[in-house]
Formats: structure tokens, sequence, C-alpha cells
């Protein structure tokens, strides 16, 4: 009897799975920061605006992040104010920042070098604006 081999294939399939953890979608307001130092990790209020954002003008370089926090007015002192919120909010970890302190340091000294303030203190007040449940909210 004649014997028949049938060939074998075998096919192996290997799958690549890469994880990118998402931006954060938190952030809390200059007022809840301001009335919170308590809450402040990484940076301490007495600390210079222009130490911590080496392009700061002087107008607002000077102040400390806690002054700069009550600041009013707006072009530099809004930027200010929502820059350090942002910042506070980035070294917190019980907040989930969209943006790492280094990025809002350099997003933050970019603005100040060029003298363009609205767009960046807008992208930072909707951030800031966003809350985290359970401790800015």
């Amino acid at each position: 009897t004649p014997s028949t081999t049938v060939p074998t294939t075998t096919t192996t399939t290997t799958t690549t799975t890469t994880t990118t953890t998402e931006p954060g979608n938190e952030g809390c307001t200059p007022g809840f920061w301001k009335n919170h130092t308590e809450d402040w990790q990484g940076y301490g209020p007495g600390e210079l605006v222009g130490d911590v954002f080496v392009e700061a003008p002087d107008s607002v370089a000077g102040l400390t992040l806690l002054e700069g926090l009550q600041n009013g007015g707006g072009q530099e002192r809004a930027l200010t104010r929502h820059a350090i919120a942002a910042l506070l909010a980035a070294a917190n970890d019980e907040v989930d920042s969209p943006l790492t302190e280094d990025e809002v340091i350099d997003m933050v000294n970019e603005a100040f070098a060029v003298g363009n303030f609205e767009a960046t203190k807008d992208l930072l007040d909707e951030f800031n604006n966003l809350g985290a449940p359970g401790f800015c909210d």
C-alpha cells in the first residue's frame, strides 16, 4: 500500500501591544491653589516667579508664587496666575494633569519670551478649570 505524506504547515502569530498613557484630564483653579497652600507639592509659596519661569518679565518675576496667584490683572499677570496653577497641578500627585511640570515651564517661558500671553493663558485656564474629583472639585 503506497503511503502518502501530507506536509504540515505551522503558522506563528506574534502580537505586540503598546500602551500609551493618555494625558490627564484634571486641573485646579488659581483660586484653589492660593487658598490651599498646604496642598502644594514640589514648590513653596515663597519661591519667586522668576526663579521658576526664567523668562518672566520684571513686572511679575519678583513676585512670590503665592503673590502671583493673588495678583489680578490681564496680560502677563493673568498668564502668571494660570501658569502657577498649571504648574502646581502638574507637580501634585493627586491631580492627573494634562501637562508635565517641564511642559508648563517651557510653554510659559516661550510665551513670556515672545510676549504672546493670551493664547497660552487661555489654554492653561481651560486646563485649570477641568477640576480634580475628590481634590479640588
